[in-house]
């Protein structure tokens, strides 16, 4: 989903009623304007602006697992980032993608929480999803909020979660600091049954 601009939502877009926090395994009920595929991103959808969501109630695990995939593989898996192992896609693969978005689930996953390398983050610490799917490994960003700053907020090092169900996203097009534009497959939720059920 997206803003009037296109652009992904941030906490600020969420209109649920005051002192509700979403959370992942939520089932909201939000009003769309209109589909806007664009490219791989199949899935967006224009939020219609100004209007509340709903709260509808928390999802079963069983339903969870009833929507978890099993893709033969993460998209093109060619591409290396920062020591991150197939993290990344070529814009020329990613333009015979049709979707940029699975529910898997991973084994084996373990979080590494690094010094940040970016130098526009100074201070910003790194935080990676090691795991294996399909027989191969992978290391990808982070970008679930909830688990972001909570590893961020340890110390340096790798945390073992063991099996997971990671929301799996490729992101718009990035240009890296040498100059090459790819899309990044990043971690955009991390569900485990512990920390499910004792939301």
């Amino acid at each position: 989903m997206g803003d009037v601009n296109g652009a992904a939502l941030g906490r600020d877009h969420i209109r649920l009623p005051v002192g509700k926090d979403l959370q992942v395994g939520d089932v909201v009920r939000v009003p769309l304007s209109r589909a806007c595929p664009n490219g791989c991103h199949t899935e967006d959808w224009l939020v219609e602006s100004g209007l509340p969501w709903e709260w509808v109630r928390r999802a079963r695990w069983s339903e969870i697992l009833a929507c978890v995939e099993n893709p033969e593989t993460l998209w093109c898996n060619l591409g290396h980032a920062q020591g991150r192992p197939h993290s990344r896609v070529s814009l020329v693969s990613a333009r015979f993608e049709t979707s940029s978005l699975h529910l898997i689930k991973a084994e084996d996953v373990e979080i590494r929480v690094e010094a940040g390398h970016d130098r526009s983050n100074s201070g910003r610490r790194r935080i990676t999803a090691c795991f294996n799917y399909r027989g191969v490994g992978y290391g990808l960003a982070v970008t679930d909020p909830v688990s972001e700053a909570g590893f961020a907020a340890r110390a340096l090092g790798r945390y073992r979660i063991g099996d997971a169900i990671l929301t799996i996203s490729l992101s718009e097009p990035f240009t890296n600091n040498v100059g090459d534009t790819g899309r990044y497959k990043l971690v955009a939720a991390i569900i485990t049954p512990e920390d499910y059920h004792n939301a």
